[in-house]
């Protein structure tokens, strides 16, 4: 029988090291095959099902990053809110679960869960506010007026810039506007915007309203590229032909 560390190393077939030269300088790179090749080929050295609960658990035990899981606060079943209670039926669903159990949270696209920590750290924000007043713009603990410069070393190292090249502001939506009152500058030949047609709702109301904030009509001035019928993902030849247009 293969040990772990065996199919471990086997599974990783799908990722090739390759050298490549850029200027004098070489480097290591890594290319990766679909996350499904992988898991297809793990599931024949271990002999189950992908589908079956038992490599769901081989693949949690293999999880280098298992542990952070702790470290987020999960709601319990019990204080969501069922769709289905508008309808008078909300104790038939009750029955078939436990509501003491954590729920599985799949919306972290949308609304990540809580750090377990992150109440301390307000508070003592808060505190600082409380005992300082307007000193606390830039006394005690992290201070109002500097609080964006604290996560600048570590958001530079994650998008590959220096330190000075990088600004925390704002939120998505708002930085969305910034980038395109700025840059979007449509002229009769060139004014068209693309995007997925499914893209998050308010970046689609972003590009609409930047659109419209020009004089002109999403109908004509925006083009939302589709997945071909039967397909869940955007195909490459199909984004360069809308390119094309």
């Amino acid at each position: 029988m293969e040990s772990q560390m065996d199919i471990r190393v086997q599974s990783r077939i799908a990722m090739l090291s390759q050298t490549s030269t850029l200027g004098n300088k070489k480097f290591k790179t890594f290319k990766m095959n679909k996350p499904i090749k992988v898991f297809r080929s793990k599931s024949q050295l271990l002999k189950v099902p992908i589908d079956s609960p038992e490599f769901a658990r081989h693949m949690d035990e293999e999880d280098r990053f298992a542990s952070f899981r702790d470290q987020f606060v999960f709601p319990l079943k019990k204080d969501l809110p069922y769709e289905c209670s508008q309808l008078g039926v909300r104790h038939s669903l009750v029955r078939l679960f436990d509501e003491t159990e954590e729920c599985l949270y799949l919306c972290g696209q949308s609304l990540g869960l809580e750090p377990k920590p992150l109440g301390k750290y307000v508070n003592q924000v808060l505190d600082n506010w409380a005992q300082k007043g307007v000193h606390s713009h830039f006394h005690g603990y992290l201070p109002a007026a500097l609080s964006d410069l604290m996560p600048k070393a570590p958001m530079a190292r994650i998008v590959g810039a220096k330190q000075h090249e990088v600004a925390l502001m704002n939120a998505l939506t708002v930085n969305l506007h910034l980038l395109l009152s700025t840059f979007y500058r449509p002229s009769q030949r060139r004014h068209k915007i693309i995007i997925e047609e499914h893209a998050f709702s308010s970046d689609m109301f972003v590009v609409k309203s930047q659109i419209r904030s020009h004089g002109l009509s999403p109908e004509d001035s925006l083009l939302c590229l589709k997945p071909r019928p039967n397909r869940p993902e955007l195909v490459s030849a199909d984004t360069v032909q809308v390119l094309n247009i």
